[in-house]
């Protein structure tokens, strides 16, 4: 009778540790931590942070760590923005970061942010301000996971991409886009080199429309 008891006790009594000591449990589907101002919930790259690992220092503070960590930027950055919309389902560029951390062994600025306690106060503004620092502070290659749909006003490319692209020790930023037709990762190109892409400017019969321009204007 009292190993009857027991047992269920121990089960009770190891799931409240569990509780307390948050662990693990599995994020919302189609959940991506850049909808929110405080990016502290959800998969970046496969690891859950749960909230008993309570973000604490300032914006300053981890601007200070970044630039006198250099070691922290060795592997390659991993960046995402956006999402992707079909009839009966809808990916975000976040799990797309996720799979390129597993394929490229990087991190994205969240990941590095939580792992210095990064504050739960900060605003997205707060954000933006340690994203570029990071950008600024990257090096070798970078890559990004973009959706069909990247808000023009986003942190990606008024913040994370430009310095990206003007960061010297940055030799390529390797855009990825999240397929429409499967969900799948479709390689775009370098945006380092090229300065620019789907996401951040016009289709191609565009460029090639000013291009031809271009060649007209030399040609007179």
């Amino acid at each position: 009778m009292k190993q009857i008891f027991f047992l269920p006790l121990v089960l009770v009594v190891c799931h409240l540790l569990g509780c307390i000591h948050g662990a693990p449990t599995p994020a919302k589907q189609g959940y991506d931590i850049s909808d929110s101002p405080i990016h502290t919930r959800g998969y970046t790259s496969g690891i859950y942070y749960p909230r008993a690992f309570s973000l604490k220092k300032s914006v300053e503070a981890i601007k200070n760590w970044i630039s006198k960590n250099p070691q922290a930027f060795m592997k390659p950055t991993i960046w995402y923005s956006g999402w992707t919309k079909a009839a009966n389902w809808s990916k975000h560029a976040q799990t797309g970061a996720r799979e390129l951390t597993h394929r490229y062994g990087g991190a994205t600025a969240a990941d590095i942010i939580r792992g210095q306690r990064g504050s739960e106060a900060w605003n997205r503004d707060d954000w933006k301000v340690v994203c570029q620092e990071i950008a600024k502070h990257a090096r070798g290659k970078a890559y990004v996971v973009t959706g069909t749909e990247v808000q023009p006003d986003g942190t990606w490319l008024t913040v994370e991409l430009p310095e990206l692209q003007k960061n010297k020790a940055v030799t390529d930023i390797i855009e990825y886009r999240v397929s429409q037709k499967d969900g799948k990762l479709v390689l775009v190109g370098d945006l380092k080199h090229k300065g620019n892409g789907p996401a951040a400017r016009g289709n191609s019969k565009q460029r090639g429309q000013k291009q031809m321009r271009k060649k007209i204007i030399k040609l007179h």
